[in-house]
């Protein structure tokens, strides 16, 4: 069994993966990008282990990593880290929070057994409905009219005729 922890940013994710005992296997970063995805997912793959991986709960930057790897890395369990107790971790081990650092820490506070959410389908399935919902609202937004602007739109239009 492998763990690994990722620490997402906007642009770029920060990966580490160690050993039941926990020794430092590999690490490194990849941008969010399809490139970027495909060579984190061959990184993973080319481990040929069971990995349990550790995300900080960070809202819609690690999205697209969760669902790219989920579909892609046979073998792989992705957990959430709750932000809270990931940071009263890291003050314990008297570390201060930077992506690569974060990294090993994350995949630390898994290989520990402490406390984090396994990431199912239905999140997943949750999350693209929060997507879809947004994305509609959004688009109610932009094309609700202003109901003044109608009015005097037909009006002008009736007395053209």
């Amino acid at each position: 069994m492998l763990y690994a922890g990722v620490d997402v940013s906007k642009d770029r994710v920060s990966v580490a993966v160690l050993t039941s005992g926990g020794t430092k296997l590999t690490s490194g970063d990849f941008d969010i990008t399809t490139e970027g995805l495909r060579l984190l997912e061959l990184t993973l793959k080319h481990l040929k282990d069971e990995i349990s991986m550790a995300i900080e709960q960070t809202g819609t930057y690690s999205m697209p990593v969760i669902l790219h790897l989920m579909e892609r890395v046979e073998g792989l369990r992705i957990y959430l880290v709750d932000g809270l107790n990931f940071n009263r971790f890291i003050k314990l081990e008297g570390r201060k929070k930077q992506d690569k650092a974060d990294a090993v820490s994350l995949a630390e506070y898994l290989r520990r057994g402490l406390p984090a959410r396994l990431i199912t389908s239905k999140d997943i399935k949750a999350y693209g409905l929060k997507v879809l919902i947004s994305e509609r609202e959004h688009l109610l937004k932009v094309k609700k009219p202003n109901r003044k602007q109608t009015k005097a739109t037909y009006r002008d239009d009736i007395s053209r005729q």
